[in-house]
């Protein structure tokens, strides 16, 4: 059976969201827009961390909106009907690896700025 591995990075549009499934297993689901250009329609990744990294609470921590992440996995793709009855489309990773990038959010990079004294 092959796999679908898929590598994207980008900054997350908003908090890690902590959520158990039904055998108890803890689950962090990651939301990451990745877009082309301007012009171009947005890709949305609904990524999932499980096991030892979904129990590092001071990892998860640091998930927060505006953060850089590149995430590794292996891609699934579902079929779902919207409230106006057409099919949407949604694509997510089961990570296997996902690394912080050195992005700072804009508003700590404002408050840093301010803090400097020359």
């Amino acid at each position: 059976m092959s796999q679908a591995v898929i590598t994207v990075s980008g900054k997350l549009s908003k908090d890690a969201e902590v959520k158990f499934a039904p055998s108890g297993t803890k689950l962090v689901i990651l939301n990451i827009p990745v877009s082309k250009g301007r012009d171009k329609p947005t890709t949305w990744y609904s990524a999932v961390i499980s096991g030892k990294r979904a129990d590092n609470d001071k990892f998860i921590e640091l998930l927060k909106k505006g953060t850089g992440v590149v995430v590794s996995g292996e891609l699934e793709f579902k079929t779902y009907e919207k409230n106006d009855g057409t099919t949407g489309y949604s694509h997510s990773i089961y990570t296997n690896s996902i690394d912080i990038s050195s992005y700072v959010p804009e508003a700590e990079q404002q408050t840093e700025e301010e803090e400097k004294p020359f």
